[in-house]
């Protein structure tokens, strides 16, 4: 027994109590009081692990069974070949819970070849139409190269051709810049002389001169028009106004049933107009 100066009513003697493990080296080293639990072995000893055979520590009083080896091993997954670091209980006892993170490097069935890039644990296939790169393709019809790309695995789509083209447009003599799918036509102003009316045509060169109106005699008409209108409501006011003019401008007695019969033809125009 080893004493300590007594500085209170708590006993300062040490413990020294065995524990269940029966070690003499890990007697209870704590003060006799306050009370504590002398049932569990808090010593730190050795363990190595039966299965992997790696060492680590624990309390003496932890069960063997209730221990699990987490020290990080580098494992080679079965199902793709990919190395993985995972924790040594996992691999031993939850190996179908690993997933493979890593990218599938297998190759699609296509006529490129891709490289898959889906995440190796997902599940997907390799065939030529699972394939999603992105790549340029041409347009069957005339063999220029698409504006835009396609997926690797999708058929063709049915787009329209944007490559440029110069066509020389024989009766016009106009050099046109067309797209390859839009229509052989010329698109240049005709500025031709108007059968009709002698104005030059706005037309594009591809279309008869009579084919749409004639621009400056439509403009012309439309400022006629306009002209007219404004002229016809400015006589409208003046009508208005000499209708609303009173009947008894002159001076009358207030009395007399002129007044009277002046001032309700008046109401009644107003309610007319």
């Amino acid at each position: 027994m080893y004493y300590v100066q007594n500085n209170n009513n708590w006993c300062k003697v040490i413990c020294n109590s065995s524990f269940p493990c029966g070690i003499e080296k890990h007697r209870c080293k704590q003060l006799c009081t306050p009370r504590h639990d002398d049932s569990k072995c808090r010593a730190m000893v050795k363990f190595t692990f039966i299965v992997c055979q790696h060492t680590t520590t624990k309390h003496c009083y932890i069960d063997e069974k209730d221990m699990k080896c987490k020290t990080k091993i580098l494992v080679k997954l079965p199902r793709c070949g990919h190395e993985k670091e995972v924790e040594c209980h996992v691999w031993f006892f939850e190996k179908n819970s690993v997933i493979c993170t890593e990218f599938c490097s297998k190759l699609y069935d296509c006529p490129y070849q891709h490289k898959c890039g889906e995440i190796c644990s997902r599940s997907h296939e390799h065939f030529a139409e699972n394939c999603s790169v992105k790549i340029d393709f041409e347009i069957p019809k005339c063999k220029h190269k698409a504006h835009r790309q396609k997926l690797c695995g999708e058929p063709i789509p049915d787009v329209k051709c944007m490559f440029k083209l110069k066509i020389y447009k024989g009766n016009c003599g106009h050099e046109q810049s067309l797209k390859c799918s839009e229509k052989e036509e010329c698109k240049h102003i005709c500025n031709k002389l108007r059968p009709d009316c002698g104005h030059p045509c706005a037309n594009i060169c591809s279309k008869s001169c009579l084919e749409e109106d004639c621009q400056i005699c439509t403009e012309e008409y439309q400022k006629s028009l306009d002209a007219a209108k404004k002229l016809a409501e400015e006589q409208l006011k003046i009508c208005k106004l000499n209708i609303a003019k009173p009947e008894f401008i002159k001076l009358l007695p207030m009395s007399t049933s002129e007044m009277v019969d002046s001032i309700h033809a008046k109401e009644k125009m107003q309610y007319v107009l």
